[in-house]
């Protein structure tokens, strides 16, 4: 319905700000508190929509920040990758190649070698 798609779209807004995303403290609450709703209906949504919680939207929206920032060796190529894992909200490195690795198949490490070679 009418509203449901109105969340979805700030939900979405929110989550293309990668400096909101890369909050370490940006959580379920937060977005619901930005959105201007409850978070038991956000995360509802979030569930029905994405077919996957919070936490697992919030690693695959930072893991695609981090594959292009990988890939971005003009960019970031001084940064260490768990420079960029912790510019990006993630507590740790061995976080964040959990994540990582579920969303993409790869590791950190593996992703930024093959992103060289095809170039």
């Amino acid at each position: 319905d009418d509203a449901k798609q109105k969340l979805l779209s700030k939900i979405g807004q929110v989550l293309e700000s990668v400096e909101t995303v890369s909050d370490t403290d940006f959580s379920l609450n937060m977005l619901s508190k930005m959105i201007g709703s409850n978070s038991r209906y956000v995360s509802q949504v979030i569930n029905e929509t994405y077919g996957k919680n919070f936490n697992a939207l919030l690693g695959e929206t930072r893991v695609k920040q981090a594959c292009l920032r990988l890939r971005d060796d003009a960019t970031y190529g001084h940064m260490t990758i768990e420079a960029i894992a912790l510019d990006l909200g993630f507590k740790s490195r061995s976080n964040f190649v959990t994540v990582f690795k579920r969303v993409t198949g790869l590791t950190p490490s593996e992703y930024k070698k093959i992103g060289k070679e095809i170039g």
